[in-house]
């Protein structure tokens, strides 16, 4: 796994739990998509030859299945993750939009993304991925950290991004329990996508890796096989104009997609 790429992650949820924590004192407020825009902008910025991001132009096209679909591109396959992103509200320590639903619809976001995590298609081919939220966080008092770290980065501002699967956060909103603890429970530091080792130990590739940990964090669900490169990728990267770009993302029906190589 790459040691660069795992020490980003983590700089980059302690600059996160830090803004969130600026904000808080300062009453300022910070939107997931500010707090998107910069990660995005530090992870590229850090790691300019092996990260790419193509980003819909918001003010000519809403987008529907999700905020974004990462892909974690290895040697001889990749894995991708469709990904909503959420933000602790500090006062109340719960993220209040968890349970939102789509008016025009009726359906419920987290039934939305895990239905388009199994169904994304493009040029006719099918691509399953892993429905799964990201959520911001910061909270003031040490004596609401968890008990859990990541344990290669044992430290609280970890969590300042953390990730978790879409099907057990589903149950937490069917549940009513949109509380700190309740989602915490179900979630761990994004930094462990790229940092935690194999359990068989040896070497594995990006891929293999984030999907390794994807497993755990699915618990008894499943998860999708690791699969080639989608020709969405290849496309957006031969893309001439926004305009190009914009068709390809309403076609996969994504805020944005994130390509990360190794």
């Amino acid at each position: 796994m790459n040691k660069s790429l795992s020490l980003t992650f983590q700089m980059l949820a302690q600059r996160t739990w830090g803004n969130l924590g600026d904000a808080n004192r300062l009453n300022l407020t910070m939107t997931e998509t500010s707090l998107t825009d910069f990660l995005l902008l530090d992870l590229k910025r850090s790691h300019p030859r092996y990260v790419e991001a193509w980003k819909i132009n918001q003010r000519r096209e809403a987008y529907w299945g999700a905020d974004w679909a990462w892909w974690f591109q290895g040697t001889r396959s990749s894995y991708g993750m469709l990904i909503q992103a959420k933000s602790l509200d500090v006062a109340t320590l719960t993220y209040k939009r968890l349970d939102y639903t789509k008016q025009r619809s009726k359906i419920p976001q987290v039934d939305a993304l895990i239905q388009a995590a199994d169904r994304q298609t493009y040029k006719r081919k099918r691509y399953r991925m892993h429905p799964a939220y990201c959520f911001y966080n910061y909270w003031p008092k040490a004596n609401d950290d968890p008990k859990r770290h990541c344990q290669c980065f044992p430290i609280r501002g970890t969590w300042g991004c953390s990730v978790a699967d879409a099907r057990h956060v589903r149950q937490c909103i069917r549940n009513s329990q949109l509380d700190l603890d309740s989602v915490r429970a179900v979630s761990s530091p994004w930094s462990c996508l790229v940092c935690c080792k194999p359990s068989g130990g040896g070497t594995t590739t990006l891929a293999e890796g984030v999907r390794e940990f994807g497993g755990k964090m699915a618990g008894d669900y499943d998860i999708p096989d690791l699969d080639g490169v989608p020709q969405y990728i290849n496309d957006l990267r031969d893309a001439k104009t926004e305009e190009e770009r914009d068709a390809i993302l309403r076609k996969v029906r994504v805020g944005g997609v994130v390509c990360i190589s190794e």
